[in-house]
């Protein structure tokens, strides 16, 4: 190697590398035709990025300029990526944004693609959230041959403010409600039938009671 230094003890720095003020300086610089900086960690961090700016910077930034990605994390035996924020303004632990492609992306071969949890009870958390500013679909539940869209909770499973429309058959504990609605149909035509009918019976009264009146 090139450079090779060591440092002992607790909170040793083995290479510092200080930048003038000024915009676009660099500390430290790596260049490879491979791998450009490496940093490895025995008992904590093998790369660690710290940020005091207050405009935007990062503590850690990731670009590639061609086909690859910007940041990856792996892990053997727990997270990939790990994001936390502590901010009440609006901050988000993770936030993925894609113009035209999608923000985030969630894979998974064995579990869930993207979980949310949250144990939140004020201000109308929601484990996951979906909107959509314009007319388009808040959330959307796709499945091949599956279940698109499934809820639970000892509590109301489902709850819609608005309009609901059904395109298919809808049951209800065994029930088809399109053959209910069919007899519901079927019974208002019937009642209609019989309000005609006590009509009649009503101006075939009147008449008798004329005709009665004419006779005496």
């Amino acid at each position: 190697m090139a450079i090779s230094e060591t440092a002992t003890g607790n909170d040793g720095v083995a290479i510092t590398g200080t930048a003038s003020t000024g915009e676009r300086t660099v500390g430290v610089k790596g260049i490879g035709d491979s791998v450009g900086v490496r940093g490895e960690g025995r008992g904590w961090h093998g790369v660690e990025g710290i940020s005091d700016s207050t405009i935007g910077g990062h503590g850690v930034f990731g670009v590639n300029t061609a086909g690859g990605t910007g940041v990856v994390g792996e892990s053997k035996c727990w997270m990939g990526v790990y994001g936390k924020s502590e901010s009440t303004t609006g901050g988000a632990g993770v936030m993925g944004e894609g113009d035209p492609a999608p923000g985030v992306i969630g894979k998974s071969t064995k579990w869930i693609g993207v979980y949310g949890e949250t144990a939140g009870i004020e201000n109308g958390p929601a484990g996951v959230w979906g909107e959509h500013k314009g007319a388009g679909v808040g959330v959307k539940a796709v499945s091949n041959t599956g279940v698109g869209l499934f809820a639970f909770s000892n509590g109301t499973a489902g709850f819609f403010q608005g309009n609901v429309e059904v395109t298919g058959s809808l049951n209800v504990q065994g029930t088809n409600i399109n053959g209910l609605a069919g007899r519901i149909q079927a019974i208002e035509g019937l009642a209609g039938r019989v309000q005609a009918v006590e009509g009649l019976v009503g101006r075939v009264q009147s008449l008798e009671n004329r005709v009665n009146t004419l006779q005496q």
